[in-house]
Parts: structure tokens; sequence; C-alpha cells
């Protein structure tokens, strides 16, 4: 079972690509909004058109600006993640570690937030229009 899984699960330790095992706190309140504020940061920075059929078109350039923001940043989410400074972060993970637990972690929670946001306003929104 791959550490994202065992994470998920339950596990409060996980073994990293290094065969070293290291505890991950659980995540907070806190720790997840800051999480979401850097995925969130990230993603405003791109600007989704779509083609003629609906299909979604991203400029080339775009992407590059985009995956260079989301590499300097994911150092931040492991750092939040793991409670650990940077300078540990980049000299304990791999690039296996960030790719298979901090980023579907760190997207599920992005996920997990938007979906309930979306969710409340929807709600609200059908609370609004109701009459008494």
């Amino acid at each position: 079972m791959r550490a994202f899984e065992e994470y998920i699960e339950g596990a409060r330790e996980v073994t990293l690509s290094n065969g070293n095992t290291v505890e991950v706190p659980p995540l907070t309140w806190g720790k997840e909004l800051k999480i979401y504020n850097i995925l969130a940061k990230i993603f405003s920075k791109l600007s989704i058109s779509t083609d003629e059929s609906g299909n979604p078109q991203l400029d080339e350039t775009q992407v590059y600006s985009f995956m260079t923001a989301f590499a300097n940043d994911v150092s931040e989410i492991a750092s939040v993640i793991f409670n650990k400074d940077k300078k540990w972060v980049e000299a304990n993970l791999t690039s296996r570690d960030i790719v298979e637990f901090v980023v579907p972690l760190s997207l599920r929670i992005f996920r997990k937030l938007n979906l309930g946001l979306s969710n409340a306003v929807t709600e609200l929104s059908e609370g609004m229009t109701e009459t008494p």
C-alpha cells in the first residue's frame, strides 16, 4: 500500500521512498486552510478557455508558468503537511514522495473544501429564492 493510501486509512506514520518512516501529524483546519490558500493562489493564475467544441484550452506559456509556481510552492505545502521546515522537506523528500503523497493529499484537501463551499453556496442561494 502506498503512503498516501496508508495515511487516508488512518496511519500517522508513512514510509518515504528512501525507506525512512516519518510521522505525519493530523491535519488541522489551520493546516488545511493554509494548503487550500496556496493551491487557490496557484490555480487562480490559470485562465482556461474553451474551443468551438467546448474542449478546455490552455496557453502553453501559462502551463509552464503554472507548473513552475506549483513546483516552487509544493515544498511549502509539504512543510505544512509534515510540520517540518522547508530545508527538511528538500533534504528528506524525493520527487516520488511529492508526486505520490504530497500532491494527492493536497489536491484532496482542495477538492474537499471546494465541494463543501460550493454546496453551502448552492444551499444558500436556494434558500434565498424560496418564498416563506
